[in-house]
């Protein structure tokens, strides 16, 4: 059985993410590594990679920039994320740029925090807010 054959695009995100390379010293500095693959026909890709690792990397501050530098290629980007990472990339743009955050985003996420809140009492697991804070 063979795989299903991948895009061209997703292709690029995989090849990006496969050349990523730790530094022995710590100084990995992945946004320079993503950067480096930047051309005119893989903005998109490279602006994925961004979005992907933004959670767990340093790299916000390059998704931010990205995305103000080539904003159809951000938007999409920004869309085809789920929901709560939508929402989390929005407000690291925000961030990175000195922009304040929608307010109804801004709502949106007071909204999703209580909600959370409430889950984790629900389930008696209230103590972890007070070790968050």
């Amino acid at each position: 059985m063979s795989l299903p054959k991948v895009s061209e695009p997703e292709a690029e995100v995989r090849r990006i993410l496969r050349s990523l390379r730790f530094s022995p010293n710590g100084q990995h500095h992945f946004a320079e590594q993503i950067m480096a693959h930047m051309r005119p026909d893989n903005v998109s890709a490279v602006i994925r990679v961004l979005a992907l690792l933004c959670e767990y990397l340093d790299v916000g501050e390059e998704f931010a920039r990205q995305v103000l530098a080539h904003p159809d290629h951000g938007l999409r980007e920004l869309k085809a994320q789920p929901e709560v990472r939508q929402i989390r990339l929005v407000l690291e743009t925000s961030r990175a740029s000195g922009v304040e955050p929608p307010l109804d985003l801004m709502v949106c996420v007071r909204d999703l925090s209580a909600l959370a809140k409430r889950e984790l009492r629900r389930r008696g697991l209230g103590y972890l807010l007070e070790e968050l804070h």
